[in-house]
């Protein structure tokens, strides 16, 4: 009689341990804090220095070099975690440096007020290395290669002593390195540095210049600040 008794009870009794089992772990998850690290998506702000080295030009078969001076940078970014180390993103930046002078027939050799500026849309890709502690934050060194579209790059000048413009795009590449700062909330800042390379951009004349044609390689180096938010 007892050792029915306890062979009827055994299904009941297992059914309910398997039962405990299941509900334990999903109570635990539930109760568990997210960490800023749990969001994948982020959103980032940059601004700072950009400097273009002087380009080589060509316009109407005669050439030349620009002498360009330092300027500025600003973009954004909207980007993924995939794992803890790779993470990719879309950035939009754009870069605007004085242009100080000109060595090339067509163009006067002294500019006042003179500029080139570019418009670059870019699909980046990061590798960022283990965190290094740093009392209370997070350092997180990182590098990483883009590939895109210098979506405008242009020209304010003066050409024959009237102002002219000249404008053009090109597929471009970028590659970067930083370290950005984790302080243990949603939001980080960093610093970073990023080479672009457009190679020889094509741009169209307008106004007074509109039939020509110049020529100009666009290689930049921008040191940059920023800062993001995790979600």
């Amino acid at each position: 009689m007892t050792l029915s008794r306890a062979f009827n009870a055994s299904p009941a009794r297992l059914a309910a341990a398997l039962l405990c089992a299941s509900i334990a772990p999903s109570a635990a998850l539930a109760q568990r804090t997210a960490t800023p690290d749990d969001a994948p998506w982020y959103v980032i702000l940059t601004g700072g220095m950009s400097m273009v080295r002087d380009p080589s030009v060509t316009l109407g078969g005669a050439s030349g070099q620009f002498d360009v001076g330092s300027g500025t940078t600003f973009g954004g970014a909207v980007g993924r975690r995939f794992g803890p180390s790779l993470r990719g993103e879309l950035e939009m930046s754009y870069r605007s440096n004085s242009l100080k002078g000109a060595s090339v027939r067509g163009i006067d050799a002294s500019q006042a007020s003179s500029d080139l500026a570019a418009l670059f849309v870019m699909a980046n890709v990061y590798y960022d290395f283990a965190p290094i502690q740093a009392g209370p934050a997070r350092l997180r060194p990182y590098v990483g290669l883009g590939l895109g579209f210098a979506q405008e790059v242009d020209t304010d000048l003066q050409a024959g002593g009237v102002a002219a413009q000249f404008s053009g795009s090109r597929a471009a590449w970028q590659m970067g390195l930083g370290v950005n700062w984790e302080y243990g909330s949603r939001w980080i800042a960093g610093v970073g540095l990023r080479y672009t390379d457009a190679g020889r951009v094509d741009m169209k004349g307008s106004g007074a210049v509109a039939a020509q044609t110049l020529g100009l390689e666009y290689r930049a180096l921008t040191a940059s600040a920023s800062i993001g938010y995790r979600f």
